[in-house]
């Protein structure tokens, strides 16, 4: 009955020693990332002494477009106009509707678009 002893007293002596451990552990650590944290800063090269203090700036100047000479107008005798109709505006053929009005869609979908101009209201 006494062969198997359970042993009942205090681990301190075994806890400090490994909590020793680990706060020197992450010390040696810690010191290792300020280390290398610092020597990184130090390392890096800004090239400070390349800069100015002079602006540059860069804007775009389209090519001059090449000029075209101006419509030339025919100088000869007009014909006598005859009274008609013609109010000098344009019929309409095809009434074109917007294509924002969700109320008439087109009839059909096409990739190019209408020679006709939509339809406006004055």
């Amino acid at each position: 009955m006494f062969n198997n002893l359970i042993e009942s007293s205090s681990h301190t002596k075994e806890f400090k020693r490994r909590g020793s451990f680990l706060l020197f552990t992450t010390a040696t650590y810690l010191v290792l990332f300020v280390v290398t944290g610092v020597v990184s800063i130090y390392a890096y090269d800004a090239h400070l002494e390349e800069q100015t203090t002079e602006i540059e700036f860069l804007t775009f100047v389209p090519p001059q477009a090449a000029e075209e000479p101006p419509p030339v107008q025919p100088t000869g005798p007009r014909s006598p106009t005859t009274q008609t109709n013609n109010s000098g505006q344009s019929t309409r053929t095809v009434l074109v509707d917007s294509t924002s009005n969700p109320n008439n869609p087109p009839p059909d979908v096409g990739t190019i678009a209408s020679d006709v101009p939509p339809a406006t209201k004055y």
